[in-house]
């Protein structure tokens, strides 16, 4: 059985910085569809957070936008699920480029990373915490 991911757990938000990857998470072959819950709790200052749920097809060359969150300056909690499927259409896989609160079904890979981008300086007790509910079946 495929246990629960914790991506990011409570990682601080600081100084303007990205994108900072966090992963890669393997093993996940078989997967029917995910779930992804983010909490952003805010403390002070700052602008935004863009944290961009990646997957990868090709062992890790390269990555696929799947989810995109973005929080401005106040606690937030956001949940988002994909499901995999076949696509009748390509699909132009993009890299930190997909749509703030977006998600792009069909597309899940056996490895996942998140690519955190932040403007702004945040101070204070500001976190993102990120967790992965993969499904099978």
């Amino acid at each position: 059985m495929i246990q629960r991911l914790n991506m990011l757990d409570a990682v601080a938000i600081g100084t303007a910085a990205g994108p900072t990857i966090h992963g890669p998470w393997g093993g996940y072959h078989g997967l029917t569809g995910i779930v992804v819950e983010a909490k952003f709790v805010y403390g002070a200052n700052g602008t935004d957070v863009t944290a961009h749920l990646q997957t990868s097809l090709d062992n890790g060359d390269s990555w696929i936008d799947i989810m995109a969150f973005h929080f401005l300056v106040a606690s937030l909690r956001s949940v988002m699920a994909v499901v995999h499927g076949l696509q009748a259409t390509p699909v132009t896989p993009k890299d930190v480029a997909l749509a703030d609160d977006t998600a792009q079904n069909l597309i899940i890979g056996d490895l996942f990373q998140v690519s955190l981008t932040t403007t702004g300086n945040y101070t204070g007790t500001t976190t993102l915490t990120m967790n992965m509910l993969p499904k099978t079946g």
